[in-house]
């Protein structure tokens, strides 16, 4: 779902951008061709060889397909005079675009959503062993001096930590 309003909002927004430039002429943009084509795009870079019927008779591999529609789409933009939905051939190809980045940056997605998540894990790990820490301090104090030498501070840790520890058993 993510995949496919991003491609149909990046064929939203090509379009006002090429309008706001002068390019072509301000007009009504309905649809979700943009969408269906930022797919297609994805579709022919992921399944190149895959086999389509165009109209359910002409067979074409769908790299074929991808590359007809996005130069049809191009030429449309490049000549809007000539085209009466030259706006709607500017969402097409923004949704292309779109699509085509999609499947191409997943690697990149995928490293980064790794970071992150390793330095989430990271941090929580080395929040762990800083409570530990604290705690065995703590619990040497206690067996020093007494139970009556803890700060309020520290007795709020020893809760902390006990509520720490009955989650991680409880999983």
């Amino acid at each position: 779902l993510t995949f496919y309003l991003v491609c149909g909002a990046t064929g939203g927004i090509f379009y006002p951008l090429l309008t706001h430039i002068g390019w072509l002429k301000v007009g009504y943009l309905v649809g979700a061709s943009g969408s269906i084509l930022g797919m297609l795009a994805a579709a022919a870079i992921l399944f190149p060889n895959m086999i389509v019927y165009v109209f359910g008779i002409f067979p074409l591999r769908m790299s074929v397909l991808a590359v007809i529609l996005a130069v049809m789409s191009i030429l449309s933009v490049l000549r809007p005079d000539v085209v009466a939905n030259a706006g709607g051939e500017a969402a097409h190809l923004g949704g292309m675009v779109a699509g085509a980045l999609y499947v191409l940056t997943e690697k990149f997605r995928q490293r980064v959503r790794m970071k992150v998540q390793n330095g989430i894990w990271e941090r929580k790990m080395a929040e762990s062993r800083d409570l530990q820490f604290e705690v065995d301090r703590i619990l040497q104090k206690v067996h020093d001096h007494g139970l009556h030498s803890l700060t309020h501070k520290e007795k709020k840790t020893l809760k902390q930590a006990t509520k720490a520890e009955q989650i991680r058993s409880k999983l």
